[in-house]
């Protein structure tokens, strides 16, 4: 709905306050790294949120848009939801789209929502097809067992609209369209 070009819009960022990096996402899949120095942003000095570390990921075949992000608890990686059906996971080391990459796969759609465990070991997520799918991040692979290996994983947080724990969030009457993600207290 924006007149602005695509790469110049956003869709998701993310935040890492241990590592001091803000990830953000245009509408091509393009991520940029940005190292931030709070007490300039608060400070209000201008440009402060404009240094850019790294241009990271571009998948230049199919140049889907990035729809959500969230690095994991520990720091150690990012994950990446993407519309082309997959969960990319980066190092946040180096942040290389070579070496480091990892495609976790299995959504038959676009990705809507990823949670981390608190202990950075699970990522769970939900796609447009409505599929909560989970992934066991030391492998790097879909765990098929995953909704019963995690019965008793603390989420970092809770993005994905389906589960049992946020059973009722739909109102009667209404498709899974209606509600794209929620967000729960830690209490």
């Amino acid at each position: 709905m924006s007149s602005a070009p695509p790469n110049c819009q956003s869709r998701a960022v993310a935040w890492s306050s241990r590592l001091g990096h803000l990830a953000v996402a245009n509408n091509v899949g393009t991520v940029t790294i940005r190292e931030v120095d709070w007490s300039a942003v608060d400070q209000g000095i201008p440009g402060s949120l404009d240094n850019v570390k790294k241009t990271l990921f571009k998948d230049l075949k199919k140049a889907e848009w990035i729809e959500c992000m969230s690095y994991s608890p520990c720091g150690n990686y990012l994950a990446i939801g993407s519309h082309d059906n997959t969960v990319y996971l980066l190092d946040t080391k180096t942040y290389s789209t070579k070496s480091k990459t990892c495609k976790l796969t299995g959504h038959s759609s676009f990705i809507t929502a990823l949670d981390w465990s608190l202990d950075s070991s699970y990522i769970r997520s939900v796609c447009g097809a409505y599929e909560l799918l989970f992934f066991n991040a030391k492998t790097k692979k879909r765990d098929p067992k995953g909704p019963s290996n995690t019965v008793e994983t603390v989420w970092a947080d809770q993005t994905c609209k389906l589960g049992w724990n946020v059973q009722g969030i739909f109102p009667p009457g209404c498709d899974g369209s209606h509600i794209n993600r929620c967000a729960m207290t830690k209490d």
